[in-house]
């Protein structure tokens, strides 16, 4: 009888175990739903667990006759036949819920059909990979299983920052107030992801808009949108991305500290403070008065403020920061291991920053140069080839960005788009007063790194020390260019350096002094602990932002209900008009549609387009010239973005920075409004939906000839009108 089962052919034997295994799942999901009353989804998953173990038996023993019984094999074979077991437990999710909710199957058919094709699929993956130890394929992923297994502490801390960044999400929704809907982004929350970021990732995701010409990068709203439509909404993106990129990238700096370092201990417990505190290894003790404060916050968040974490900001850094230490890391092992793989690699990642944050982009160059004349010094050639090799990469890849550049540069109102999005501060001064204590501090790094580790560990040193230099050139790039875009944006470039940095002297002071006095069984123990208390003050910091914080991330539900009955019965792309800027940031970052009140901050159009605008929309509301003044002033930072803001050197630096309209500007445009007002109040652009609510009125009453049109949406005091004449959009 043995002989007979065992000689079938492979195809039989695969068919026999898993229908074994298969009875065993529609046998538990059949008692669970019928007699213990069970969900069928979650008899569904109950049963497909305890299907695996028999499912694994047999198949490894029974249908592909895998008689390796070594430790390390069964690890890895079940570890992968676990993975794929994961996976077909996701995908049977949802081929049940689609079946049974969508089709209309009887939930016992649908298991059967999910289980089928389910069945092809796991055959060829069986064979060739997982039972199949001579294959390529599953020899270079029996690598990856060893790799992950002795780097499984990472992985561990992975989940936990997963589940860090993400647990607000959760738990804002049961402590938000009456009256307000939750949204993972809002304004308020973060303004620049809610204000301009947010809205570009959403005019791709409803209506595959991607501004062309672009000003800013393009990557990111593509990433964010496209995750989006994946997914169905962006309020799920949001979410998603925030469990999903903050482990990643805290995977990407523990890879490169580990590179770095060679210490997997030190590179686990500085990878864990920086993906939670960036700014920590910027202050150091002993220090005192409010220094002192900002050290205890960042090393200890339990005494510090609430607040949102670091890399939950999209687009700066949640998407930017992976390709930032991705192209860190090639960079590195080009050019200590060397290889074109590497090299390739460094300028892949080199290049894709043109399309995410330019200046990460900058600075790495003005690192690679400073690196490759080091090296060329030290008459260390192979380097010297990489760094050409990436910098050559990189410019092949940017060469669709300079296309771009060159559109946009071409565009008549182009120096306002760069003053207005920009920010652009003017003049050729050296930088010095509001910047020397990161000069100072950077120097000492600097000078700390060559004289412990520059004869052990010259390109970590070379590598390190370039970063740290770059910064003298970067944030003083105005004295080539005559300007300089937003300066304070280059002090975020030296955050992983002085992390990496603070790291190899700690391998230093390690190796020199402590080693031979301290086990380092204690001293794992020691950062075992350490890393598990910190994570814990990190979430009660989140749990108390969930719960004391959780209005900033809330709307009016009688406005998010507009929303989205707009969203299901207006066209994508469909202007809507509000006086209110609250309103206007929220429609396009919650709806489909776009809006008449445009943000300088999102749009290419030009500041003369912006005040027509500006003036149809006061005509429409009946404004007089005093009340336009007024309105005007008010929502400077919302139309015109930073262009009014002062462009003299450092005022970047400064706690409050003005953005007023000159006095003799208002009044010029207040009186040209006064003149054209009459003529304005003419329908000029399209007038599609009018939105008036709460906050409108608050602005201005709503002028009687807006009540005269049809009025299409009224709930809560918030009202939509629809208009149907108009010959300009």
């Amino acid at each position: 009888m043995k002989q007979f089962f065992f000689g079938l052919p492979i195809l039989v034997r695969y068919l026999i175990a898993g229908g074994t295994s298969t009875a065993v799942d529609l046998g538990i999901l059949y008692v669970l739903t019928e007699f213990a009353g069970w969900w069928y989804i979650s008899s569904a998953i109950v049963a497909f667990i305890v299907a695996f173990a028999v499912s694994f038996v047999l198949q490894k023993f029974y249908t592909f006759n895998n008689r390796d019984t070594s430790r390390k094999t069964v690890a890895t074979q079940g570890a992968f036949y676990f993975t794929l077991a994961l996976t077909n437990l996701g995908i049977n999710t949802i081929l049940m819920y689609a079946l049974v909710e969508w089709a209309g199957v009887w939930y016992f058919l649908a298991q059967i059909i999910s289980a089928a094709a389910i069945a092809v699929e796991s055959f060829f993956i069986y064979r060739f990979v997982i039972f199949h130890p001579k294959a390529v394929l599953a020899e270079r992923m029996t690598r990856l299983v060893s790799v992950l297994l002795r780097h499984r502490a990472a992985f561990v801390v992975a989940v936990a920052v997963s589940l860090l960044y993400g647990m607000h999400h959760f738990l804002m929704p049961r402590f938000m107030p009456e009256g307000l809907e939750y949204k993972p982004v809002t304004y308020e929350s973060d303004p620049d992801a809610g204000g301009y970021y947010g809205p570009r990732a959403n005019a791709f995701f409803s209506r595959n808009e991607i501004t062309t010409p672009s000003f800013l990068p393009i990557a990111n709203p593509l990433i964010m949108g496209g995750l989006g439509k994946m997914l169905g909404n962006m309020e799920h993106a949001y979410i998603v991305s925030d469990f999903m990129f903050p482990p990643l990238i805290f995977l990407t700096v523990y890879a490169l500290a580990r590179e770095l370092l060679r210490r997997k201990t030190a590179s686990l417990v500085l990878s864990s403070v920086f993906i939670v505190s960036p700014y920590a290894v910027l202050y150091v003790p002993p220090i005192s008065g409010y220094a002192f404060k900002e050290f205890v916050a960042q090393w200890f968040p339990f005494f510090s403020d609430p607040s949102l974490l670091y890399f939950s900001s999209f687009e700066y850094p949640k998407i930017t920061f992976l390709f930032y230490v991705g192209a860190l890391f090639f960079i590195f092992r080009a050019l200590a291991r060397g290889g074109r793989k590497n090299v390739l690699l460094a300028g892949l990642f080199f290049g894709s920053l043109f399309y995410t944050y330019l200046y990460d982009w900058a600075y790495i160059v003005v690192s690679l140069f400073i690196m490759l004349a080091w090296f060329a010094v030290r008459r260390e050639w192979v380097p010297v080839k990489s760094c050409a090799g990436i910098f050559g990469i990189g410019a092949l890849l940017s060469i669709p960005y300079w296309l771009n550049f060159t559109a946009v540069r071409r565009l008549p109102q182009y120096g306002d788009i760069m003053f207005r999005i920009g920010g652009i501060e003017v003049g050729r001064h050296f930088r010095f007063s509001s910047v020397w204590k990161t000069y100072a501090r950077h120097i000492v790094w600097i000078a700390a790194l060559a004289a412990t580790s520059l004869k052990r560990a010259p390109r970590s040193v070379i590598f390190l020390t370039s970063l740290l230099a770059a910064y003298f050139v970067v944030v003083n790039v105005q004295v080539v260019l005559g300007f300089s875009p937003q300066p304070d944006h280059w002090y975020r470039e030296t955050f992983l350096p002085i992390t990496l940095a603070f790291g190899v002297l700690l391998v230093w002071l390690w190796d020199r002094y402590i080693a031979t006095h301290i086990p380092i069984k204690k001293v794992r123990a020691l950062f075992f602990v350490f890393i598990v208390l910190f994570f814990a003050q990190a979430f009660y910091g989140q749990y108390l932002l969930s719960r004391g914080d959780v209005g900033r991330w809330g709307i009016e539900k009688r406005y998010a209900n507009a929303y989205d009955w707009l969203n299901a019965n207006t066209d994508a792309g469909t202007t809507v008009w509000s006086i209110s800027r609250e309103t206007s940031r929220d429609i396009i970052l919650f709806s489909s549609n776009t809006v008449f009140l445009r943000s300088g901050g999102t749009t290419l159009a030009s500041n003369e387009e912006l005040w027509e605008r500006l003036f149809v929309l006061a005509a429409r509301w009946e404004l007089s010239p005093e009340q336009l003044s007024v309105f005007a002033h008010e929502n400077t930072p919302f139309i015109f973005h930073d262009y009014y803001r002062s462009r003299e050197m450092d005022n970047y630096f400064k706690t409050a920075p003005t953005r007023s309209i000159p006095n003799e500007e208002l009044t010029r445009r207040v009186n040209a409004y006064a003149v054209l007002r009459s003529r304005l109040a003419s329908p000029s652009f399209s007038l599609q939906y009018l939105f008036v609510g709460p906050r409108e009125e608050k602005i201005a009453p709503t002028p009687h000839a807006f009540k005269t049109m049809p009025l299409v949406y009224e709930a809560e005091g918030v009202q939509i009108y629809r208009f149907n004449y108009g010959n300009k959009e």
